[in-house]
C-alpha cells in the first residue's frame, strides 16, 4: 500500500489497486484509480473522465433512475453517447453499506464479468469504464460507464409500465441464461 493523502480531515491510504480485465488500462492517481477500454482512453480522459469529480458532477446531474440509482448519460464522442452509474450494494446489507465496498476487488470482478460476458457473445452493453475512489476506512466508492445502446430500455421500466411482452421475458431469461452458462 502507498501514502495517502487526507481527505475531510481523515487519512485516506491508496490500496494496490487489482489488475485490470483484458482490453483495459489501469490509470491510478493517488486515491483514485481509472480502469478503461484501451482504445476509448484517449476519448475518456479528454471528457475529463479521468478524474472522480467529473464522474460525480455527471451523475449528479443525470435524472435516469435506474436500477439501485440514478444514471447519466454522456457523449462519448464520435456518435457515441456513454451511460455512467454508481455502484450500489444489494441485498440485505443494502442500507449500511449503499456504495461502499471493502476493497476494489468486486468492483473490478464486475468489469471483468462484463468484459467476459461480452467476449463470449452475450449481449451486453460494451463496457467502457469503471473508476474507483478509496475513502476513509479503507471502504472504496465505484462508479462505471457503458456503451448506451439506442431505443433500449431496462425490464424493469416495462414491466412498471405494463408494456412487457413475452419476447422481452423471453430475451432476458435468454441473457442470464448465456452468463451463468
Amino acid at each position: 500500500r502507498e501514502a495517502g493523502r487526507r481527505e475531510s480531515s481523515l487519512l485516506v491510504i491508496a490500496p494496490a489497486w487489482p489488475e485490470p480485465p483484458a482490453g483495459f488500462v489501469l490509470r491510478p492517481d493517488g486515491a483514485c484509480a481509472l480502469y478503461v477500454a484501451a482504445p476509448l482512453e484517449s476519448a475518456v480522459c479528454a471528457r475529463g473522465l479521468h478524474a472522480w469529480e467529473a464522474w460525480d458532477r455527471a451523475l449528479a446531474s443525470g435524472s435516469a433512475a435506474s436500477g439501485r440509482g440514478a444514471t447519466a448519460v454522456v457523449d462519448g464522442g464520435s456518435g457515441a453517447q456513454w451511460r455512467l452509474k454508481t455502484m450500489r450494494r444489494g441485498g440485505r446489507l443494502a442500507k449500511v453499506w449503499r456504495d461502499r465496498y471493502p476493497s476494489a476487488r468486486r468492483l473490478v470482478a464486475t468489469l471483468s464479468a462484463s468484459v467476459e460476458a461480452q467476449t463470449r457473445g452475450v449481449p451486453t452493453a460494451d463496457s467502457v469504464a469503471l473508476i474507483v475512489k478509496a475513502g476513509a476506512g479503507g471502504l472504496v466508492r465505484g462508479a462505471m460507464a457503458f456503451e448506451e445502446i439506442e431505443r433500449s430500455d431496462d425490464l424493469a421500466r416495462l414491466v412498471l409500465r405494463g408494456a412487457a411482452t413475452r419476447a422481452d421475458l423471453a430475451a432476458t431469461i435468454d441473457a442470464v441464461r448465456a452468463m451463468h452458462d
